[in-house]
């Protein structure tokens, strides 16, 4: 049984040729349509899934689409759009366009860019294959770095005026010295997990004549500053420090203050006498007392007793406590003397004797041993007398006052030798009796005040003499120059003329040549006889009679002779009275010529005019030092040899004599030591004494170093054995590279007479023969290792922490700034480790973008926060949040000082062991440094935890071992501070000219330009021997930098030189630069900004005429038409959609399908159908009471109703009009149908056909149908491929099935 649905069709049926179906159409496509007709089928396959949704049948008839998963193209697809070639253009362009304005920015930024950066940051990681990296290789030389260092040397044109005070210096600056660098490197080596690197290098320097000044050559003969004399003077400043101690004991002994005290003694005595006179009713007192001193005439006219002594009474500390009188002293040593008997001689026994001095001469004596001394204080003069009574020969005293004081000489010249030595021994007898007495009072009313003053009097001009003074320091060492200097000139000035004068005199010479010299065997008898005579008048002034050599104009600068210096400061060795030479020997002071002779051996030794020999050095110092004579010889004679015999020779010294040889050597200093260092220092510019404040150099050695005769003295004597094996120590340099490239190779194989290789060389100080300054040493991350920044520093010169006076800091940064990074952005503000001025920086963008050979590159300088002075405040708050001890820190900074001083090996393996430092530091009251600092913390922390003492500048003192400061060129960005203690304001710096900077490429990070330069100057100040005149910066020493830099004098920055470091990329670098850049930027505008600009330029166009070109406009209103007409409002109810879902699920190969039966829509009359429409059309607008749910259903019935009517109707006239198929004869229907098999088979298809009456069918041909058709189902084989154009599944969802009906308007209607 058939069951049968009437359902509206379109008004004509499209071919479905293109749909797959099995029509005549599609078996035999036209042959028009070629090769394109397969083409554009093929590319519709392809672009259909972007169209239409795969689940929806393919579109046969050209009807509006409103399903597809593309809202944009779905809305403007009409019939025959794709079929038509230019609307399927548009349709691709559309597509195309829409994509390429997201996808190119999203290659590029995803995918293109991220893997140029992973090539550039492969190319940046550090290999055994990258240049100058490979571990396999002795040594290798890293060419033409493109590195150019310019150096300017500062040339001072007023030398003179400035040392004599009266003028600031002044300076030429003369450069630039341009040279090209490179870099030798070698002991290299990995980590076992290659993520570090580590070398040892040094750079070396060809001097380039083009890019340096026209008139510039290394033979320029420049006049500056030298640094040698700084480093010299700094080094002396240290040992004056480390020699300076107590001063001496201010107390003497107290038989020494009895002797000075003895006129006080002396005057209370004859006081005492005086007073018993008086007491006895003598009418002469004074007459009476020194009657009864010298011979007890008073107590002998009073009393026949045979004691004529004044009574004494112990317990009467005023009256006589003591026997008082000279007589008692001489008639009780006379009883002892002779063994008398008696415990004394009569004094009238004393002429007997020799002993009666006459009453004139005991009271001359006794007025000149009083004096004018009062209970007050002793008279000088007095105490000098008494003092040369008791050290003195009677005639050696009277020779003296002969000259110096006739009336007192003629007074005592009647006491004879055995009276005069009464009187010694009378004295001696006091210093047990009344001096105790006088003593007591003495010291207890001041004189111990008085005692001290007049020692340290005494004392002080040989503390202020012996000082050790900076200059004195250095005067020390050349001491043992200075005797022989002096020993020559008295042989070679003196005697010898005067012996070979005595030879040519001779009557065998007669006749012989007065211009011709003596015969060698004459001259060589002479030189001996002059160097005896030598020794003769230095120790006694005998072989002149007493009298020293002539000092001053014609003669000798200083007194030579030690029995000179005797004269000269007899005070000194505690005699309170001229000395002369002929008192020598009373006084203990003729030292004996073999001693003499040993004594100049010893102190001298093997200098020559230009050297001085350092174990004569090491003897004066001891000799100085010494406590005694015992200490002094026993070390002497413990070296063996040579001074083993010495100090057995000396060994006769008297204690007196040996005090006179210490402050002998002392009194050279200020003498003939500061002759021999002052001629040192200005002793020509050329010869071996070219060395001092200022020096004449050419260019070639001020740069690779000259040796300093000061220091080189000084290295000999420190270490005469292996000083050549250091030759930083006495060589001035300013290049920061070597000449060559085997320099230190050769000079260390040269030295040490073997074989040296690059291996060797060394960056540790304590590997002496193998360390050099200039020897560098750095281990730099390899940027293997995820995370890693290649080429960042991450130890230098082996040190993780770069030791300062105030501070630790820790060495972290970019390896000279060279790799940034790729993919650089100017708003980082990197930090960079600079070597050249030992210490990392903080840097940030100018904001300038610059050109360096034609590449772009951001431009970089210092932060502000690495120039700044410390922010007190700021440190302040950091000290307080991180319980930061600055007085821990010191003290830390000083043990490691210290342990640097006294054990050089234990201090580097400490510093160097990152580990063993950490571990000392934890032992500290300091602690781990890591509490305090860190990564996070900006530059301004260094510049206060190592403190800079003025904006921009950098305390170099560490590193040239002397008041050294570092500054941008021309003291750019100084302070006007600073600038001022130069002497000149006129400068005139400029960023370009003088600026720090350098230049990065932003996409490899590369810093392809530099401008990085740094000037030195030393802090010169008056010297106390040299210079005492300098011309300084008044008030400079009170300045920040003055107490910063520890200056303790007003000090004068002198500039020495500049070094500027610049670089560029080579030609072949800057090509390949270039090129990436070029690369980059064209993929750039090539998708992130070509692709989107272009996809939009097309989009916009095709848009716009797919909007508002005339066909489109047309296309419009057709579309608004069918989009305003009521068949589109149309919805099916239950029972077609039920139908509908039947149908489908037919077309799929259902075979179990309930089709729903029919309902009879059809009318009598086309009238009857008029009327069924008007009333769909009055349903559908009803009236507004009615509910509104009943409204829209009965308009949806309604309009189907009236729709099938009217194509009913219509079919019915057509069919009248026209004859019958021989169908339609055979009693079918009239109407045309669907017929639609219940179970299609495997590969058959829906197809259309149009049947007459009985449902016969007819040949399949594309028909236009119109009203309505019956749908029928039919037995397999004979199915309708017109279905799919019927019914299409809706992508919005429509009743239970997802199906809606696809409607048009008919010919009749809407």
């Amino acid at each position: 049984m058939e069951s049968t649905i009437k359902i509206p069709l379109q008004r004509e049926m499209a071919p479905l040729a293109e749909d797959g179906g099995d029509s005549a159409a599609t078996a035999q496509p036209a042959p028009a349509a070629g090769k394109w007709r397969t083409r554009l089928a093929r590319a519709k396959s392809f672009v259909r899934p972007y169209l239409v949704d795969e689940d929806e049948e393919e579109v046969g008839n050209g009807e509006p689409m409103n399903g597809g998963v593309n809202p944009l193209i779905q809305t403007y697809v009409m019939p025959g759009d794709l079929r038509s070639k230019p609307r399927y253009f548009l349709t691709v362009a559309v597509v195309v366009a829409g994509c390429m304005w997201w996808m190119g920015p999203m290659i590029g930024v995803f995918v293109v860019d991220p893997m140029i950066q992973l090539t550039l940051s492969n190319f940046q990681v550090i290999t055994s294959k990258t240049d100058c990296f490979d571990h396999r290789m002795d040594h290798q030389v890293c060419e033409d770095s493109g590195v150019k260092a310019n150096y300017y040397f500062y040339n001072i044109t007023n030398v003179d005026q400035w040392i004599a005070g009266t003028e600031p210096p002044a300076y030429v600056e003369v450069g630039p010295y341009a040279f090209a660098t490179s870099e030798v490197r070698y002991d290299m080596k990995y980590d076992k997990d290659w993520n570090q690197v580590s070398y040892s290098y040094h750079t070396i320097e060809t001097f380039d004549r083009g890019l340096s000044c026209p008139t510039c050559t290394l033979d320029d003969s420049l006049t500056v500053v030298n640094r040698g004399y700084q480093q010299f003077y700094a080094a002396m400043r240290r040992m004056a420090a480390a020699l300076s101690g107590p001063g001496s004991d201010s107390v003497l002994p107290e038989e020494q203050v009895k002797v000075i005290i003895m006129p006080l003694t002396l005057l209370d005595i004859s006081a005492r006498l005086y007073g018993a006179a008086a007491f006895l009713g003598s009418a002469n007192p004074a007459a009476d007392a020194l009657s009864q001193w010298v011979n007890c005439g008073l107590m002998r006219t009073l009393t026949a007793d045979t004691d004529f002594f004044l009574p004494t009474n112990a317990s009467d500390p005023q009256g006589l406590t003591y026997p008082p009188e000279l007589c008692h002293y001489i008639a009780h040593t006379l009883a002892a003397v002779t063994s008398s008997p008696d415990p004394f001689i009569s004094p009238a026994l004393f002429a007997t004797y020799g002993l009666d001095i006459p009453l004139g001469a005991a009271g001359a004596w006794l007025t000149a041993a009083i004096g004018s001394s009062s209970p007050a204080g002793p008279d000088p003069a007095a105490q000098a007398f008494v003092t040369r009574f008791l050290l003195l020969s009677r005639d050696t005293n009277l020779a003296y006052l002969a000259s110096a004081d006739p009336t007192l000489h003629a007074a005592l010249l009647p006491i004879t030798a055995d009276q005069w030595n009464m009187l010694k021994g009378y004295l001696a007898s006091l210093l047990g009796t009344y001096s105790t007495g006088t003593y007591s009072l003495f010291m207890a009313f001041g004189g111990a005040q008085l005692i001290a003053a007049e020692v340290q009097r005494v004392a002080s001009r040989w503390m202020a003499m012996a000082a050790p003074t900076p200059e004195q320091a250095f005067v020390y060492t050349l001491m043992p120059l200075a005797v022989r200097t002096m020993v020559d000139a008295v042989t070679y000035n003196a005697m010898l003329p005067q012996v070979e004068a005595g030879i040519r005199a001779d009557p065998s010479l007669t006749g012989y040549p007065a211009d011709q010299p003596l015969p060698p065997n004459l001259q060589a008898m002479a030189l001996a006889t002059a160097q005896q005579l030598t020794v003769d008048q230095w120790a006694t002034c005998g072989v002149l009679g007493g009298y020293p050599l002539p000092v001053g104009p014609g003669g000798f600068p200083y007194a030579p002779e030690f029995c000179a210096f005797l004269v000269a400061n007899a005070e000194s060795l505690g005699f309170n009275f001229a000395v002369t030479p002929s008192m020598f020997a009373d006084l203990g002071l003729a030292i004996p010529t073999p001693a003499a002779t040993a004594f100049l051996d010893a102190v001298a030794g093997t200098s020559t005019a230009t050297s001085s020999d350092p174990f004569a050095m090491s003897v004066i110092q001891t000799f100085m030092m010494s406590p005694d004579k015992a200490s002094a010889l026993g070390w002497l004679g413990a070296q063996g040899g040579d001074s083993a015999a010495r100090a057995a020779a000396m060994s006769s010294l008297t204690d007196l004599q040996f005090k006179g040889l210490q402050l002998y050597l002392i009194s050279l200093l200020p003498t003939w030591g500061k002759l021999v260092y002052t001629t040192w220092l200005h002793q020509g510019q050329s010869g071996p004494g070219a060395a001092g404040l200022v020096v004449t150099r050419p260019v070639q050695q001020l740069l690779y170093g000259y040796e300093d005769p000061v220091l080189l003295t000084s290295a000999q004597m420190s270490n005469p054995q292996h000083y050549r094996l250091a030759p930083y120590f006495y060589t001035v340099f300013n290049a920061l590279s070597f000449p060559t490239q085997e320099w230190p190779v050769e000079y260390f194989s040269n030295v040490t007479g073997t074989s040296y290789n690059y291996s060797q060389l060394s960056y540790k100080v304590t590997d002496i023969g193998a360390f050099h300054p200039l020897i560098q040493q750095k281990t730099l991350l390899t940027g293997k290792r995820e995370g890693d920044w290649p080429q960042s520093t991450v130890l230098y010169r082996g040190i993780p922490f770069a030791p300062k006076p105030l501070g630790l800091l820790n060495v972290t940064g970019i390896n000279e700034g060279v790799v940034q990074g790729s993919n650089f952005k100017p708003g980082v503000e990197p930090i960079q480790y600079e070597s050249a001025i030992v210490r990392p920086v903080k840097t940030v963008s100018t904001g300038s973008h610059i050109r360096v050979k034609k590449v772009k590159a951001y431009q970089m300088t210092l932060h502000p926060e690495s120039g700044a002075e410390c922010n007190q405040t700021r440190f302040a708050e950091w000290k307080a949040a991180t319980g930061f001890d600055e007085q821990a820190f010191q003290a830390t900074m000083a043990a490691l000082a210290a342990l640097k001083q006294d054990n050089p090996v234990a201090y580097w393996d400490l510093i160097q062991d990152d580990s063993a430092l950490s571990a000392y530091l934890n032992t500290t009251d300091l602690g781990l440094l890591n509490k305090y600092f860190n990564k996070e913390q900006g530059a301004w922390l260094l510049r206060c935890a190592n403190p800079e003492h003025a904006p921009y500048t950098w305390d170099f003192s560490d590193t040239y071992t002397c008041p050294t400061l570092g500054t941008l060129p021309r003291f750019y960005k100084s302070s006007e501070e600073v600038i001022a203690s130069s002497g000149t304001t006129d400068w005139n710096a400029s960023y370009g000219n003088h600026g720090w900077y350098f230049a990065v490429e932003p996409i490899t990070g590369m810093a392809i330009q530099g401008h990085k330069g740094y000037m030195f100057s030393q802090l010169v100040q008056r010297t106390d021997v040299a210079y005492p005149d300098l011309w300084v910066a008044n008030g400079s020493k009170d300045s920040a930098l003055g107490r910063g830099m520890g200056m303790d004098g007003d000090f004068v920055t002198v500039p020495l030189s500049t070094v500027l470091l610049r670089w560029e990329p080579t030609k072949l670098a800057a090509t390949a630069l270039r090129a990436v850049a070029l690369a980059k930027e064209v993929l750039y505008w090539t998708l992130v900004v070509g692709f989107p600009v272009v996809g939009w330029l097309v989009l916009f166009p095709v848009l716009i005429y797919l909007k508002f070109s005339k066909s489109a406009k047309l296309r419009g209103r057709e579309l608004h038409k069918l989009q305003k007409s009521t068949a589109k409002r149309v919805r099916l109810g239950r029972h077609e959609t039920a139908m509908a879902e039947a149908l489908w699920r037919v077309g799929n190969g259902s075979k179990s399908v309930f089709v729903p039966p029919a309902r009879d829509l059809s009318a009598s009359s086309e009238d009857e159908a008029d009327s069924q429409r008007n009333s769909e059309l009055s349903v559908a607008t009803g009236p507004p009471g009615g509910p509104k749910g009943s409204q829209r259903r009965g308009s949806r019935l309604s309009a189907f109703e009236a729709k099938s009517a009217a194509a009913a109707t219509a079919a019915a006239a057509t069919s009248a009009r026209s004859p019958q198929s021989p169908a339609a004869a055979a009693g079918g229907s009239e109407l045309d149908s669907f017929v639609i098999g219940t179970a299609p088979q495997a590969g058959a298809g829906w197809s259309g056909t149009t049947t007459s009456n009985a449902g016969q069918a007819g040949p399949s041909q594309p028909a236009k149908l119109e009203g309505s058709v019956a749908v029928t189902l039919l037995p397999p084989g004979e199915m309708s491929a017109a279905v799919p154009t019927s019914f299409r599944r809706s992508t919005g969802g429509g009743g239970t099935s997802g199906l809606r009906k696809r409607t048009t308007s008919t010919q009749e209607g809407p």
